[in-house]
């Protein structure tokens, strides 16, 4: 918000700088009360936040060895034997409705047992990014446009087998940060 605007002038009594205003309309005795609010970006990723356990997500294997769990509020990914690529294992969440041709940007909170590069995709095909997670929490976005609708977010996780900790995952319309 930056400031209210009003054409012809501004009406006596009004704040253009205040998030909620209130002014009078001296042609026609009226007072009216204005006020702002700022956009909440929907986050269009289910239970990112891991809230409610471990629903809405998958783990595929793809010939590793490997099981999640949501402990402390988060994810955990525990890998016994990556299966000889990054795309193995991976966790998932399918069902994601994105707008063909709409801009939209990946966020979330990770870490790894120890350092770590985790490939992230909404596929079918389109590649969100590379983020290397080290063994301190931090959070990663990455602004991406799809050119499919409906989808699966992927992150691929068989770099190596150090374990991985995701938590916030949101997905949202437009550039800026996301929430869990």
């Amino acid at each position: 918000f930056d400031e209210w605007t009003f054409a012809p002038s501004v009406p006596s009594g009004a704040d253009t700088a205040s998030s909620s205003t209130s002014f009078s309309m001296p042609s026609n005795d009226l007072t009216a009360t204005a006020s702002y609010r700022d956009f909440v970006p929907v986050n269009l990723v289910a239970n990112g936040d891991f809230a409610q356990g471990a629903g809405s997500w998958g783990l595929w294997l793809n010939d590793a060895d490997a099981s999640y769990a949501v402990e402390a509020g988060e994810a955990v990914i525990s890998i016994t034997s990556s299966g000889g690529g990054i795309a193995k294992p991976q966790f998932v969440q399918q069902g994601i409705g994105l707008e063909d041709g709409g801009e939209y940007t990946l966020s979330f909170r990770g870490r790894a047992e120890s350092d770590k590069q985790v490939t992230v995709y909404y596929t079918p095909g389109i590649f969100v990014g590379d983020f290397d997670l080290t063994t301190e929490m931090q959070t990663f976005s990455a602004t991406f446009t799809t050119t499919v609708g409906t989808g699966r977010l992927d992150f691929l996780l068989g770099a190596n087998d150090a374990d991985v900790f995701l938590d916030d995952i949101s997905i949202v319309e437009g550039s800026g940060e996301g929430g869990g």
